[in-house]
């Protein structure tokens, strides 16, 4: 009988995060999976490690953005999976170590899934403070893929779009998808390419197990989280964009052999240009929609700092969850006795992780 936990290597990335690094590292030793921490940091991290975690000093070159640097970690932290399987982490992030068997199992029993991933919650969290944030269940989707053409479940990735980059994949497949980003500079055009190239190799389907748990940051302004239909149409970013089109043309052609070159690029572009449109639709209606916050935003900037300090008090009490707040009976459970269990106790794992520091 095959031991889940020799199946599955998890790759982190990290980069000058050190607060973060130590605590995935103290997460991750309780755990019996294989880990592979890629760090990018110009000093290497001293402190100990478990005899599970791989830990691999990557400095980013003088001079070279972190963020450009990421691929090339990841490519060399793959480089040294030799399981069947591979989940890819962030660094201030949580995958659930239940949660993990079950995609393998899921995986082991559906040979035409490529990759697959559960459901969980975020979280905010800062020296007094923990929320924790659930999706509805009742509005969202299933997020899969499993159409037998690649055209189709690429349509199907892309509306709504499904960022997968975190999930559990097959070895080959998360390889190969590290290669076809790797000269992309966009943090969301990443997780794109990781989402189309995964789905044409095969299919995606999401498990309804508790899975993983994510830190909600500030939200970034910087030029690698902008939209992917504005990032492919400046100047500067027109030959990455065309090498990155012709290489995924080529690897659908690959997979889908009846397929030319041309009728793949076309395919391809198809499917963006629908994504680029819904895009620009969903922007139109978050605008509108969002007309009294924004009215609201810029009202603060006329409240002296002193009387916005004492509402946001208010607004914001300290709060924290301490035990898991589903019910089996909930939407993720649907009466499954042993995967309330599972969730329960990952839950609590992640949570003392995170109450340590």
């Amino acid at each position: 009988r095959k031991v889940i936990s020799k199946m599955l290597t998890v790759i982190i990335t990290s980069y000058g995060n050190r607060p973060y690094l130590e605590r995935c590292i103290d997460y991750w030793s309780r755990s019996t999976f294989s880990v592979v921490v890629a760090d990018g940091s110009l000093s290497p991290w001293r402190g100990e490690i478990s005899s599970n975690i791989t830990y691999l000093h990557l400095p980013t070159p003088h001079g070279a953005n972190p963020f450009s640097d990421y691929a090339r970690r990841k490519l060399i932290a793959i480089e040294n999976v030799k399981t069947e399987y591979v989940a890819n982490c962030a660094d201030d992030d949580f995958l659930a170590f239940n949660g993990l068997s079950r995609c393998v199992n899921y995986l082991e029993s559906h040979p035409e899934i490529a990759a697959t991933h559960g459901w969980g919650p975020w979280f905010l969290h800062d020296e007094f403070n923990l929320r924790w944030r659930f999706p509805d269940f009742s509005k969202k989707p299933n997020e899969q893929a499993i159409s037998d053409t690649a055209d189709s479940r690429m349509a199907q990735i892309l509306d709504p779009f499904a960022g997968i980059i975190y999930g559990v994949f097959r070895t080959p497949v998360l390889r190969d998808a590290f290669e076809l980003s790797a000269n992309l500079t966009s943090e969301l055009m990443i997780e794109l390419s990781i989402s189309l190239s995964t789905v044409i190799f095969g299919k995606f389907d999401s498990v309804p197990y508790f899975y993983q748990a994510r830190e909600i940051m500030p939200a970034s302004k910087s030029k690698h989280r902008r939209r992917v239909d504005r990032y492919m149409k400046e100047t500067v970013n027109k030959e990455i964009i065309e090498d990155w089109l012709n290489a995924l043309a080529a690897y659908l052609v690959k997979h889908s052999p009846d397929l030319s070159l041309e009728q793949a690029r076309r395919q391809i572009e198809s499917v963006l240009d629908d994504y680029s449109n819904q895009l620009n639709k969903i922007g139109r209606q978050n605008f509108i929609n969002n007309i009294p916050g924004h009215l609201k935003h810029a009202i603060r900037f006329f409240i002296p700092r002193p009387i916005l300090r004492a509402r946001n008090a208010t607004e914001n009490p300290s709060n924290s969850y301490s035990e898991y707040p589903l019910l089996i009976n909930s939407q993720p459970h649907n009466g499954d006795q042993q995967a309330f269990i599972e969730a329960r106790d990952d839950f609590k794992l992640i949570l003392d992780s995170i109450n340590n520091f």
